[in-house]
C-alpha cells in the first residue's frame, strides 16, 4: 500500500467513533471499520491520541466523555492496532512540506514577513551559512 491511500485521522473521528450519540458517529466507524477493508491506510500521530485522552477522560458536564483513565487507555490501545501512529520529528515534518508543496504547488508557511521569518512570526530553518535566528519570546532572544 502506497501513502496515497493514507489518510491522517483526527481527533474528533476518535471520539464520534467512541460516542454513540454524537452525530458523526455511523461514520467514524465506517472510517475505522470500513475504509481498511477498502484498501485506505488509516494513520495518526501521538498528538492526536494525546487529544483523545484528554477529551474521552473530561467530564461530560465540561464537553468530555466522561470516561475512566483506563477505558480510555484501552481505546487508544484498541485505536493503535488499526493505525500506524506516525513519528513527529523533523525528517517528517519535512517530508509533509514536501508533499504539501507537491500536492498544493505552494510553499507552505514560508511567506517571508522579514528577513528569516516565516508567516508565524517564527525563526526559518537557517541556510547553510547563515546564522540561526530566535524567537524573540525566547529567553536571551536579541532583536532579529
Amino acid at each position: 500500500m502506497t501513502d496515497d491511500k493514507a489518510v491522517l485521522v483526527d481527533t474528533n473521528v476518535l471520539l464520534s467513533a467512541t460516542a454513540p450519540l454524537r452525530p458523526l458517529h455511523r461514520a467514524a466507524m465506517a472510517v475505522l471499520n470500513d475504509w481498511p477493508n477498502q484498501g485506505t491506510l488509516l494513520a495518526t500521530s501521538s498528538q492526536v491520541l494525546r487529544e483523545y485522552l484528554a477529551v474521552a477522560t473530561r467530564p461530560v458536564a465540561v464537553n468530555g466523555l466522561g470516561l475512566g483513565l483506563e477505558d480510555a487507555l484501552a481505546n487508544v490501545t484498541a485505536l493503535r492496532g488499526r493505525m500506524r501512529l506516525l513519528v513527529d520529528s523533523e525528517p517528517a515534518w519535512d517530508r509533509l512540506g514536501r508533499r504539501a508543496r507537491k500536492t498544493l504547488n505552494t510553499r507552505v508557511l514560508n511567506v517571508p514577513t522579514s528577513p528569516g521569518r516565516v508567516g508565524l512570526g517564527w525563526p526559518a530553518r537557517p541556510s547553510p551559512g547563515r546564522p540561526a535566528t530566535t524567537h524573540p519570546s525566547s529567553p536571551g532572544a536579541g532583536s532579529c
